[in-house]
């Protein structure tokens, strides 16, 4: 069938690597007018590339050529900046939203604080080459670091705020990891389709008093993210 050899064709060149790994792959009034095919048949060669997971599609941005996923290692010590394989620099964090106002009951608990203390919420998104890798949710008790969001606006970096805010050092206590779909938010902010799987996890760090100094929920996409879970030796 005609979609077939056109699919063996775009298969062979992807394999060999004619088309840059993360790169916009053609579109299908592209790839029409490049074989003088109907879209119809494009798209029936297009889906069985994206079944193989050679190529990959953004809600309202296109269809891309599929990256190697990145390596996310936790262990004590759990940072993003630091637990991600060499590509890290190209990462980048965007906050999305913050503010520092009163906590729930569930907030207080879950940070080891009276209920309506004041807690610093941040929302926020990591992405590589401009592809949303995960979107976090943290909140840190205001009390310990008043001057946090203030140096995280000027440092863009949960990790360089805490230092600037005199937290040098602080470790993961808890990373509980589960697996859930996608639902129609999370599609759109981490660009990916609707109940497509996608890791969450949720986390705690303290410092090494055993005070709680951040806790929260990360959702990644999970074909974009591998989990490396490091063990301490005796």
């Amino acid at each position: 069938m005609l979609w077939e050899n056109i699919y063996g064709l775009l298969f062979n060149e992807l394999t060999r690597g004619l088309y840059a790994k993360g790169s916009r792959f053609p579109t299908e009034v592209q790839l029409s007018t490049r074989f003088r095919v109907n879209r119809h048949t494009i798209r029936r060669a297009v889906k069985k590339l994206s079944s193989d997971g050679l190529i990959y599609s953004r809600q309202g941005a296109g269809v891309f050529v599929t990256t190697e996923p990145m390596t996310y290692r936790f262990d004590k010590k759990t940072r993003f900046s630091t637990h991600i394989t060499e590509p890290s620099k190209d990462t980048t964090l965007k906050l999305l939203f913050h503010t520092t106002r009163p906590s729930n009951k569930e907030e207080a608990k879950k940070c080891g604080i009276k209920e309506g203390q004041l807690i610093h919420h941040i929302e926020g998104i990591r992405e590589r080459k401009e592809l949303p890798l995960m979107h976090f949710t943290s909140f840190l008790p205001a009390k310990m670091v008043p001057d946090f969001i203030k140096y995280l606006l000027l440092s863009k970096g949960i990790s360089k705020a805490l230092k600037k805010c005199g937290v040098s050092d602080y470790s993961r206590l808890t990373s509980k990891i589960t697996a859930v779909s996608a639902d129609s938010m999370i599609a759109n902010i981490l660009m990916v389709d609707i109940g497509s799987p996608i890791l969450q996890v949720h986390s705690t760090d303290i410092l090494n008093d055993g005070s709680i100094i951040e806790c929260g929920n990360t959702l990644m996409a999970a074909d974009r993210i591998s989990i490396k879970v490091e063990f301490e030796q005796n």
